[in-house]
């Protein structure tokens, strides 16, 4: 059974994360799961010109937001950040609030902002992130902590003392 040779394989909570939430690899356009492939062995140039030829080619709507969060993955290894957080807005944009990846597209946007030094941006996708998160998420210590930095940098220490405690 493909996907739980995929699952077996999976070198990452994340990883696991994708494989458990996304439809079975074998629904996948054969185009994205090349770029996939390619993206899982670091090959990120290669992996950017397939995912931007796939979004060009019109795809089936199910895939848009998962190729748009995947190209900017490929994007921010390649430190090509602006285009990184046109593709993260685009990936929501296309996937709407029942997104798989709605969680860790809004932490690493919320990340980039940070490291770009924009805290109020930062702690904008942070409150959106920490909106729409279940208690057990992986993602929910980060996501406060994440928080809790924009908020030191943006002088509220009393906001910022409270995200750390929460996480």
């Amino acid at each position: 059974m493909p996907s739980m040779l995929v699952l077996a394989r999976a070198s990452s909570f994340a990883g696991l994360l994708l494989a458990a939430v996304l439809p079975a690899q074998d629904a996948r356009p054969e185009a994205l799961q090349l770029a996939i492939g390619l993206q899982q062995r670091s090959l990120h140039d290669d992996a950017v010109r397939h995912l931007e030829q796939f979004l060009a080619q019109d795809p089936p709507r199910a895939w848009l937001a998962e190729a748009n969060y995947r190209l900017a993955q490929s994007l921010i290894e390649l430190g090509r950040t602006e285009a990184a957080i046109a593709a993260l807005e685009q990936s929501l944009a296309r996937g709407g609030d029942g997104f798989p990846l709605r969680a860790e597209a809004l932490y690493r946007l919320a990340g980039l902002a940070a490291a770009q030094g924009q805290p109020k941006v930062a702690q904008r996708h942070a409150e959106r992130l920490l909106r729409g998160l279940a208690a057990e998420h992986y993602l929910l210590a980060a996501a406060h902590y994440t928080l809790g930095e924009a908020l030191r940098e943006l002088g509220d220490d009393a906001a910022a003392a409270a995200a750390f405690g929460d996480a």
